[in-house]
Order: C-alpha cells, then sequence, then structure tokens
C-alpha cells in the first residue's frame, strides 16, 4: 500500500520481530490488525516511548564532529533545537535514554545540552560514567 499523503492512526503495540526489526500494530484505519515497519522520518510514534532512566547519571562520549540536539514539548514537538561542533572528544553525562519519533535519544543533564535530547549518531558512545567519590 503506498499512501499518497501524510496520514495518522493509532498504533496499540511496538514490538520488535526477530530479524525484521520495529513494527508497529495498527489499531485502527486500513491497516488495522496489520503490522507495519518503524523507519524515522516517515512511519514513528509522534511521543516519546520505551524510555529508560539512569541513577546515576551514566558518560555520554562525544567525539570530533557537529551534533543537532533538541528540546520537546509536552507533547513530544520540538520547542529548541542546538547545534555544536566539538573540536574534540568531549563527555556529557545523561539520565535517560528514550526513542522519539522512531529514533534512539539521550536526554543530557549538563553542559551545553543541558536538559536537550541527542538523537544517536555514529560519534556518540554511551559509556558508564565515573564513580562517584
Amino acid at each position: 500500500m503506498t499512501l499518497l499523503r501524510f496520514s495518522t492512526a493509532t498504533a496499540d503495540q511496538r514490538v520488535r520481530i526477530t530479524g525484521r526489526g520495529v513494527y508497529y500494530r495498527m489499531a485502527n484505519g486500513a491497516l488495522a490488525g496489520y503490522h507495519v515497519a518503524e523507519e524515522a522520518g516517515k512511519r514513528s510514534l509522534a511521543a516519546k516511548v520505551v524510555e529508560h532512566t539512569y541513577a546515576p547519571t551514566r558518560l555520554l562520549t562525544v567525539e570530533p564532529g557537529t551534533y543537532t540536539g533538541h528540546a520537546y514539548d509536552f507533547r513530544w514537538r520540538v520547542i529548541g533545537s542546538k547545534r555544536v561542533t566539538f573540536p574534540r572528544t568531549s563527555g556529557a553525562p545523561i539520565d535517560a535514554s528514550a526513542w522519539i519519533a522512531g529514533e534512539l535519544h539521550y536526554r543530557v543533564t549538563a553542559g551545553t545540552y543541558l536538559g536537550y535530547w541527542l538523537p544517536a549518531r555514529r560519534g556518540l558512545v554511551l559509556t558508564d560514567a565515573p564513580a562517584l567519590p
């Protein structure tokens, strides 16, 4: 099935199918009862899902490069973005990761991206935070 214009429908499950990826089980519309493959930017949930929190925080290693973080409102609409270039390896503490609009993101708790979610990209490596003193 090919849609000719933007469409929305309700999904009642987000499941990982072995060897095939992540799918949504559609709850209404022409595809009710069918599983539709998740694809960031094309087919994704319009909210944050599968959030994992970390206490204590974990360290996100940021390798040299340019990254864009996003701030969201309570409906998970982008309300701000920050694009920063790192000339050398740096680090950012995170307290959560979640899938937002079909992409894995990390929530930063200090520094340049405080309060922003960074989409997982090559050059961002999640490691354990240093031990607390």
